[in-house]
Order: C-alpha cells, then sequence, then structure tokens
C-alpha cells in the first residue's frame, strides 16, 4: 500500500508539472492582441474587438507552440518516469541478498576459501548457457557471475598484494588434490547410477570451484608466477582424449596466454623472449577477450538475473548500480575452430600452442615443478 501511495504521489507531481510547464509555455508565447478603435487604426483608443490587427504576425508567433509543448510535455514525462524508476524497482531477490550479506561478511582468506561455495555457484550457474563442465562457454560465463570472483577481482585490482598471497597457494593445493578427488567423485557417480547430489564438504566441489575461480584470477590480476601452476592444470587434460582438469581445456589455455603476452621484458632472459616472439606469430589466431560490463559484488541485482531480463528488459533497474568491468574468454579462434570442445577434447592446434607456451614458462621458471 505504501509503494501504491508513494507512486501516486510521484505521477501526481509529475503531472501537476507537465501543466505548469504547458501553462508557462502559452503564457510567455500567446499572441499580443491588439486593439483596434473607431478610426480604425491599430492601437488607437476605443472599443476593442479583442481581434488581431495582423493574422500573418499571429501565425507566425503560434507556430512554436505546439513543439514546445511536446517538448515540455515529453520532459515532465520522463522526469516523473525516471522519478517513479528511482523508488518503484524490482524487489532484490532474497538469495542475492543473502549472498551479498554472506560475502560482505567475509575476510579475503575466507572468501578466497569459499570460492567452490554452492552459494555463488548456484546463482551464477543460472546466468549462463551452459553448466556442463567441459564447457569452455558456460564455464567462461559462470566464472565472471560468481560474486567472490568480483569481490576478489576488485580487491585484486586495488592491491594484489592482499589477494595474490592467499590466491596462488590455495590454488597450487586444488591442482594437487584434483585428480584423486575426480577419480572419487567418478566412482560414487558411477555407484550411485550418475546421480550425484554435491554439497560444499565435497572435495572434488571444492577443487573445481577454486581452481575456476582462481585461474581467472590469477591471470586477470597478473600473477606471473602462478605460470608453472597453470601448465600444471593444462596438462592434467589428457591429449587428445583421456582423464580430464577441473576446467576446461580452452579457458585454462587462455588464461596461459594472457599471462605469457603480458609478461614484462624485464623479467626475460634473452631465450625467453625469443620464444615469446616465435609464439606470438603462430598465436595471432587467438583472439581478444570481450569487455563487459557487470554490477559490482555489492549491487542489490546482478546484471543478468532472469527476472530482470523478464520483468525489465531495458534493464532500468540497473540504471544506478555500481558497475565494474571484467573481460571473458574466447572459446575459439579468429576461423571459428574450438580451442577445445565442450567435452573437453583438445585440438591438435591447441596443444601445438600449448607446447610453446610451455617452454617459454619453463624458460622463465626453470626450477618450478611441471
Amino acid at each position: 500500500m505504501r509503494r501504491r501511495s508513494l507512486f501516486r504521489r510521484i505521477a501526481l507531481w509529475g503531472a501537476l508539472g507537465v501543466v505548469a510547464a504547458i501553462a508557462i509555455v502559452l503564457a510567455l508565447h500567446r499572441p499580443e492582441t491588439v486593439h483596434i478603435g473607431e478610426s480604425g487604426v491599430p492601437g488607437d483608443a476605443g472599443v476593442s474587438n479583442d481581434e488581431p490587427a495582423d493574422l500573418e504576425s499571429v501565425v507566425k508567433a503560434e507556430e512554436p507552440v505546439p513543439e514546445l509543448v511536446e517538448s515540455a510535455l515529453e520532459a515532465g514525462i520522463d522526469a516523473a518516469r525516471d522519478e517513479s524508476e528511482a523508488h518503484l524497482q524490482i524487489p532484490p531477490h532474497p538469495l542475492h541478498t543473502s549472498l551479498v550479506e554472506t560475502i560482505a561478511a567475509e575476510s579475503i582468506e575466507e572468501c578466497t576459501g569459499n570460492l567452490g561455495n554452492l552459494d555463488d555457484y548456484i546463482s551464477a550457474s543460472c546466468m549462463a548457457t551452459s553448466t556442463m563442465n567441459m564447457d569452455p562457454v558456460g564455464q567462461a560465463e559462470i566464472v565472471v557471475h560468481l560474486m567472490r570472483v568480483r569481490r576478489l577481482l576488485e580487491a585484486g585490482r586495488e592491491a594484489p598484494e592482499k589477494v595474490v598471497p592467499a590466491l596462488r597457494p590455495l590454488f597450487a593445493d586444488a591442482v594437487e588434490r584434483w585428480p584423486a578427488a575426480r577419480d572419487r567423485m567418478l566412482e560414487k557417480w558411477s555407484k550411485e547410477d550418475g546421480m550425484l547430489f554435491p554439497d560444499d564438504q565435497d572435495d572434488w566441489l571444492q577443487c573445481e570451484g577454486r581452481i575456476r575461480g582462481a585461474t581467472y584470477l590469477l591471470a586477470e590480476l597478473s600473477d606471473y608466477d602462478s605460470l608453472p601452476i597453470l601448465v600444471r592444470a593444462f596438462k592434467q587434460n589428457e591429449f587428445p582424449n583421456g582423464r580430464r582438469g577441473a576446467l576446461p581445456p580452452a579457458n585454462t589455455f587462455y588464461a596461459i596466454h594472457r599471462l605469457v603476452c603480458s609478461c614484462p621484458e624485464e623479467r626475460l632472459s634473452p631465450r625467453a623472449l625469443r620464444l615469446r616472439s616465435e609464439y606470438l606469430k603462430v598465436a595471432k589466431c587467438v583472439p581478444e577477450p570481450h569487455e563487459l560490463t557487470v554490477t559490482r559484488w555489492s549491487a542489490q541485482y546482478a546484471e543478468d538475473e532472469p527476472r530482470i531480463v523478464i520483468m525489465d528488459p531495458q534493464r532500468r533497474v540497473l540504471r544506478h548500480q555500481p558497475k565494474m568491468k571484467m573481460v571473458i574468454y574466447p572459446f575459439q579462434f579468429t576461423d571459428g575452430e574450438l580451442i577445445s570442445t565442450s567435452n573437453g577434447v583438445i585440438h591438435e592446434r591447441t596443444w601445438a600452442l600449448f607446447t610453446r607456451l610451455e617452454a617459454f614458462v619453463r624458460a622463465v621458471y626453470p626450477d618450478a615443478r611441471y
């Protein structure tokens, strides 16, 4: 009832504003009435017949009135609509509100450790075209919709030293544990006739979620020291067919590509510089990522929330929400060939490019474990 009353007040004030604007415009542009006296001379004293003396000048004076009235009317309607939209919004979803409150209460270390939690994943997966584990399109969409990823990315851009030291070791641990966790999951899956009901305690789910989030974050925060771990994660995918890593090969490949291309020259030996130059010559088929504008993790709404897409196609409700920039990783080369398929198969070109990437990483980090 309060909301309806508020809307009525807003509509009433908007209408009054429109009427006032029209009245002012008409007053300002009302044609001057010339009195004609008995002598027939305009302006001569006498009895007025209230008829305009110069019809042509009156017509010219009236011409702009309809346009001015129309523009004033449109301005008043727009002002009333904008004011009403500021108050009448689609109610924030309780689950999203609860998630934002939970993330806000977490420290950076806790937020990092909870990257694999289902509360965030379920919301993000609702906005993806696919939730298949090995589909690079769906996984690329999910990671940019994870609110913990958005919070850590925002914090890392401001102060990477507060995020990366907590993120890199957690990523390394998840990659190390993944093969055993994957095998236990597959065994459980086979015993339960293909029916799995995961929860936050499942090791494979935590490993998968942490690897998904950390792969993207470490690449976007330019943590070059994570390159050896990313190489190990990619090699958990057996070429061309075989056991799979926690993330689609295309997504891991692109994270490595991003870091190799942006690695500062002062960090590189002459051999590493040569290897990167050779890689870049053959990697022109790898496209740039697509830039996105998304709502911040603390916003009341996520930009692709299904309710907003359906109920507010013009996304007016998002106009006043805080925004941030992200990128989404491509899943195919410039000629359309897939970097990896939706079931995790790695094409020969992808593997050949990765071999060059690994050679570069080994040249930069010769003592790392691969």
